[in-house]
This record gives structure tokens, sequence and C-alpha cells, in this order.
């Protein structure tokens, strides 16, 4: 149409610079990753994009950028269902979860801090994005759509009680409260029925995970800030 132009214009600048130029930069990181740790000039230049990654991942940077390439490519794309969209997210962040738990690419000081930083950011995501389809595609005149969701969250819960019994105080307490909110929201579910509870109960769950995406923001600084006091401290 009027647009072909435009859009032509802009394919042709999302694959050179979302896909041609990182990848070229991912193969010259790779091939001389060496260099990263025996030329300073070397490592002046590439720092920004190898820092806080292990030597043979010095391009994983690459992967994270084609990781958002991705996520902003989906919601970008024109005539696609809320559905399909919830559903490639979720498809992405399985996808990022799995290569990171296989390659663990970040920098091993500090207990792996960075690796369960990136985690903890991944899981944040898909557990964000799974709550949105199950809130936006569950069927609220149903009584049985999200009991099945609110249960196995509940086992989860349950089965994370156990496994912290000899870890923790507070892992243990917050694996109990967990337990237990999701047993609360499915007894109010199932005891309270109507259309109306059983939507305040959908957004509760929402709630929830917007509450630990704002926790995980709010840890994510913490620790940043603590780094910093100590890295002045030993300074």
């Amino acid at each position: 149409g009027t647009h072909a132009a435009w859009a032509a214009a802009a394919l042709s600048a999302v694959g050179v610079w979302g896909v041609l130029v990182p990848l070229g930069v991912m193969l010259y990181l790779w091939r001389r990753s060496a260099l990263l740790f025996n030329d300073v000039k070397f490592r002046s230049i590439f720092g920004f994009i190898t820092d806080g990654f292990e030597q043979n991942y010095a391009f994983w940077e690459v992967v994270v950028y084609g990781r958002k390439l991705l996520i902003i490519s989906i919601s970008a794309w024109p005539d696609l269902s809320r559905p399909a969209e919830l559903a490639l997210y979720q498809v992405v962040g399985v996808a990022a979860m799995l290569l990171h738990y296989a390659f663990k690419p970040f920098d091993n000081r500090s207990g792996e801090l960075l690796d369960r930083v990136e985690l903890y950011g991944l899981c944040s995501f898909l557990l964000l994005v799974t709550f949105m389809q199950v809130v936006l595609l569950a069927n609220p005149s149903s009584e049985y759509d999200l009991l099945p969701v609110l249960m196995v969250c509940g086992i989860l819960g349950m089965a994370s009680v156990i496994m912290e019994t000899h870890t923790s105080v507070l892992r243990f307490y917050m694996s109990l409260c967990l337990a237990g909110f999701f047993t609360i929201l499915g007894v109010m579910y199932w005891v309270a029925g109507g259309i109306d509870n059983r939507q305040r109960t959908a957004l509760m769950i929402l709630g929830f995970a917007l509450v630990l995406n704002a926790c995980y923001i709010a840890w994510l600084c913490v620790r940043v800030i603590r780094g910093c006091g100590e890295a002045v401290a030993e300074g």
C-alpha cells in the first residue's frame, strides 16, 4: 500500500542493524576472545560488550540482543492475535532460560551472582507472560478455567516448602507464604463463585506477578548498591 516504501526501509534497517551487525560482532569476538585477557587496547575497545561474561562466552551480549530483537519483533508484528503473541513471548522466554541453564555465560565471581540475576530476570519475565496468558485467555463464566492453574501453583508452592526445610528460615517462610497465597486463591475461586469473583481472582494472579517483578527490580538495585559500596570500601 502507501506505506510499502517505509516498510521496506524499516525491514532493511532491521536486517542490517538488528541481524548482520550483531552477527558480525559475535563472529569477530568469538575468533578473538583470547585477546580480551591479553590485549589491553582490544579490551578497552570491546570491554563494554564483553564485560561480565566468561572468556568463552565473550560474544553472549549478542545473544541477549537477539532475544530483545525477537520480543520487539513479536510486539510489532502486524495482524498477530493476542493469544499468538503471548505464546511466542512464552517460547522466547523458555528458550532463553534453557540456553542460560545450558551455558551459564556470566562471570562466576560472588557465587555466580550475575548468572542468578539473569536467571531471576528470565523467570520474572516468563512468570508475568504466563499469568497474562492465563488471565487474558481464561473465561470468567467457566468454573474450571483458572482452577487447574491455582492448584498447580499451590502444589509448586508446597513442593518448594518441602525443599526449603533444610535451607534458610527466610526462604522457608517465603515458600510457605507462596503456597498459602495460592491455596487461599483456590478456595476463594472455588467457594465464592460468580463471574465478578473469578475476575478478581484473575486480577490478583496478575497483580502477584507484577509484585514479583517489582521485588526483582528492588532486589537487583540493592545488590548493585551493596556491590558499589563494597568496591568503594575496598578501594
